[in-house]
């Protein structure tokens, strides 16, 4: 009897420490109180690299004027009434057209002039087409010159001429050729 007794008294200590450990837990609650928690995580999310912004260097626009030229190549008048602009900043840069061209459906003109030392830098002539389907692409880069090709520049301003061969990328009948043509521009800026 006294070992049954000695069970009792240890069931009923056990049964004690058991309550009393798991004091404030309820039924439904169970597990929540011992269940596992995540780590905590951070509020904040870490900061991911982000490049530095570059400076973006904006040229300050010239300021333009009014600006009138005329055209001929092969020897031939092509336009004396194209009109447009020309920058006063260095470069001077040129764009003229003549919308309305008699031979041509359009005519297109950019000249660039390096001020300081008064040196031809491009020009580019653009046509619409002429009688023959053909549209003229003439160009000039006096950075890289194609071969036989050469410009010369005279004045000081407001009146600039330009003269010499240049390529004329010709289209007649949809056949593209290339020829070197003679070619002269007037501009005069500020009218």
């Amino acid at each position: 009897m006294a070992n049954k007794l000695l069970r009792t008294v240890g069931l009923a200590a056990g049964l004690t420490v058991a309550l009393t450990s798991l004091t404030g837990c309820d039924f439904f609650n169970w597990g929540s109180q011992f269940a596992p928690t995540p780590a905590p995580t951070s509020a904040r999310p870490s900061p991911s690299p982000t490049p530095t912004p570059t400076p973006v260097v904006t040229p300050t626009e010239a300021e333009s004027v009014t600006a009138t030229g005329s055209l001929e190549f092969n020897s031939f008048p092509v336009s004396e009434v194209m009109t447009g602009t020309c920058t006063t900043g260095d470069p001077l840069t040129s764009t003229l057209s003549d919308p309305k061209n008699d031979f041509y459906s359009t005519v297109d003109m950019t000249v660039v002039i390096d001020k300081t030392n008064l040196e031809l830098v491009s020009v580019s002539i653009i046509t619409g087409a002429d009688s023959e389907g053909g549209v003229h692409k003439i160009v000039y880069d006096a950075t890289a010159p194609l071969a036989g090709t050469s410009a010369r520049l005279t004045g000081a301003g407001p009146d600039y001429q330009i003269s010499g061969t240049m390529a004329d990328q010709d289209s007649p009948h949809g056949k593209p050729v290339t020829n070197l043509i003679p070619v002269v521009v007037k501009v005069r800026c500020g009218v």
